[in-house]
């Protein structure tokens, strides 16, 4: 199912400069449950479910390289990518009364508070 995920992301890659602009914490949560249903095989449209839960995929693991590369995280040696997408999920799971912040402000917060770099 992981294919049809990058597939679907790849037909469909269109700039989203502004669409990422307004992205908010229930959107995201919304085109992560997508990928749910198409991993799951519960998906009525495998196109659009793809699409969505491959780029919240990407729109997760893009934030956390910018937070790495910044220095605003600190992964421990072998943690992996579904790892930080659990993390991020659960955390807006956790925090619905937060879902109207902005997408890159509730990946960051679910980030740091699980791997903070030392000071």
């Amino acid at each position: 199912m992981r294919m049809a995920r990058f597939l679907g992301a790849l037909c469909f890659c269109v700039p989203c400069s502004a669409y990422a602009s307004d992205y908010s914490g229930q959107q995201l949560l919304t085109d992560l449950k997508h990928g749910d249903w198409l991993e799951s095989g519960t998906s009525t449209n495998p196109a659009r479910d793809g699409y969505l839960g491959a780029s919240a995929d990407g729109y997760i693991n893009g934030a956390v390289d910018v937070m790495i590369d910044a220095g605003w995280a600190c992964f421990p040696e072998g943690a992996k990518v579904g790892q930080t997408l659990a993390i991020v999920r659960n955390y807006l799971n956790a925090h619905p009364e937060q879902w109207q912040r902005k997408a890159s402000f509730l990946v960051g917060r679910a980030i740091t508070q699980a791997f903070p770099c030392q000071k």
